[in-house]
Parts: structure tokens; sequence; C-alpha cells
């Protein structure tokens, strides 16, 4: 005796029987044998879908990358005047009162981070007791050639030794 397979047809208490069900697909009804993967349209639709995605990451990573750039450059400007402020410590009493904006020059690493890179030293003494001498060294740069320059800017105070 032959084996035969039994699918039920939507709609309709029979049993639909195939004979050759294993070996080939003319038995299975019409509606089982239509999907056997993605029509162009749901490939197209999932492709558009990707590329959207995609679109989005890139403009994602590409801000934080501009960030990113960002940050270092202020951190590298806060760094040079820093470094700046602490050489102005070093100098004297009578030293300090005769230094000069023109005398300071940023390092060359900062140079390389901070493009238009320059500094300004400004000494004020106020009158008033104790005698003091207020330090501000000023970090300017220009992050693009068109942009808005941006500055950090570090104030000391220095006060006279008895």
């Amino acid at each position: 005796m032959k084996r035969r397979n039994t699918i039920a047809k939507p709609g309709c208490g029979a049993d639909y029987q195939s004979a050759a069900f294993p070996a080939g697909w003319q038995g299975v009804p019409r509606r089982a044998r239509k999907r056997r993967g993605f029509t162009l349209l749901e490939v197209s639709v999932s492709m558009l879908m990707l590329a959207a995605l995609t679109t989005i990451c890139l403009h994602f990573f590409a801000a934080a990358s501009d960030q990113r750039q960002q940050v270092f450059a202020h951190l590298a400007a806060t760094q040079e005047a820093a470094n700046l402020l602490e050489r102005v410590e070093a100098l004297g009493w009578n030293e300090l009162a005769t230094a000069r904006p023109a005398k300071v020059q940023i390092s060359l690493p900062a140079q390389h981070a901070l493009p238009e890179g320059r500094a300004e030293m400004f000494v004020d003494e106020p009158s008033g007791t104790p005698p003091a001498r207020r330090v501000t060294v000023a970090v300017h740069w220009r992050p693009q050639p068109s942009g808005p320059e941006r500055k950090v800017q570090l104030v000391a105070w220095r006060y006279k030794n008895p």
C-alpha cells in the first residue's frame, strides 16, 4: 500500500490527498507553494530602511567627531593657559611689572592643536593693601577659518612678599 500525505484545504471539510508530496510540489495547494522567498518590493523596502539608518548613524558619528575635536582644542588651550600662568608665577615681583604681552608665546604642540592660536597676558595692579597684582592669561584660537574665535582665560593673584 502506498503512503499518502494529507493536507487540509481551507474552507472545505474534505481532506486533499497527494501521493507525490515528498517528491514534488504538484500536490501542495497553490497558497502554500506561493510564499517561498521575498518579493522585490520587500527587498527594496528593507534596503531603503537600511540606507536611512546608515545615513542617520553616519551623521551622528560625524557630529560626535566634530564635538570631540572641539573638546580636544579647548583642553589644549586650557593646558596651555595653565602652563603660561605657571611660567608667569615663576617671575619675581619686579619682573612681573615689566612683563609684556608680546613676550608670551604658545608652545609648538599648542600651535599644532590650536589653529590660529595666540596668547595674551595682562598684569593689573589694583590699589589697596596688601600690594597685589592680578595676572590674566588668555589663549585665543579659531577652530574654523570662517567661524568665531574661541578663548580660554585664567586669572591669578600675586601678592608682594614682605
